[in-house]
């Protein structure tokens, strides 16, 4: 049974996908270098253990972009499923041992959205897009920008 909210996903050998997802409320945590920093680890370590290619990656102060293909046996929703839930738990540790009661708990939105690579084209049109992504949000080196050769 899928939950009312869940979206229909497709998955598909190979495919290359573009995802977007969002802090609770577009809280914009990642201004705070370390959470930004601690998410690009938990990326790469995301990265190893479901076995997926990174090909770019935006961290906006409150939203990511990623542009991935799975390469293992995990889907793109358990992907984002494991990245989400272990970012969530770091980056409350984290908060936590700061000890600054005007701090609430991270959290992400729920869901996220995809699209299914097309094509060369609409690879190289995603891959620009998120390298705008400082400009676009106007937030200069608060964004930061992955291109993975």
């Amino acid at each position: 049974m899928r939950h009312r909210d869940s979206q229909k996903r497709y998955y598909i050998e190979g495919a290359v996908y573009f995802i977007t997802f969002v802090c609770r409320g577009r809280y914009p945590w990642f201004h705070d270098r370390d959470l930004a920093a601690l998410f690009i680890e938990d990326l790469h370590i995301c990265r190893i253990l479901k076995r997926f290619r990174l090909f770019a990656c935006a961290v906006n102060p409150d939203h990511v972009h990623l542009l991935i293909r799975p390469d293992g046996d995990a889907t793109y929703s358990e992907i984002l499923r494991s990245l989400k839930t272990n970012f969530s738990r770091n980056a409350n540790r984290v908060l936590v041992r700061r000890c600054d009661p005007a701090i609430t708990k991270f959290r992400w939105q729920k869901s996220f959205h995809d699209h299914i690579i097309r094509d060369e084209l609409d690879f190289r049109n995603h891959v620009e897009y998120i390298m705008k992504q400082p400009v676009m949000h106007g937030t200069g080196d608060s964004t930061v920008v992955m291109v993975v050769p």
